[in-house]
């Protein structure tokens, strides 16, 4: 699917039972930024956290019976799922917007130069 924004306009709760995950969950920020809540596992939500310790706002269920009941639940609580859809979405705001990301980037570069720690194409530090 090229864009996967019409699907996300028309879903509740984006449901994600991965088992196995590496690196960031793509798709579990991309429904974050739609403003739906999420339902995930434990090692899928392991991938969208930040050293600050901020909570990463989604359901974590790792069993099907959690699962499925946190799905119902959210599915049955329209304040609660609205709730959890905005906090999705202001953290995606405050980690993955680009000029937030370019502003974390251009500090980690000061630093490194500050540091003498920079090492250039060759290897060679500078």
């Amino acid at each position: 699917v090229d864009d996967m924004r019409p699907y996300f306009e028309r879903t509740f709760v984006y449901v994600a039972p991965l088992r196995y995950a590496s690196g960031q969950q793509n798709k579990l920020i991309e429904a974050m930024a739609m403003e739906v809540p999420v339902v995930t596992t434990r090692v899928a939500a392991e991938g969208m956290r930040f050293d600050d310790g901020e909570e990463v706002p989604v359901i974590v269920a790792d069993d099907q019976q959690h699962f499925a009941e946190s799905v119902i639940n959210l599915l049955g609580d329209a304040e609660r799922s609205a709730e959890l859809a905005k906090e999705g979405r202001r953290f995606i705001e405050r980690h993955f917007v680009r000029s937030n990301s370019l502003g974390v980037l251009e500090n980690m570069c000061e630093v490194a130069i500050q540091n003498n720690q920079f090492n250039g194409p060759d290897g060679v530090t500078r």
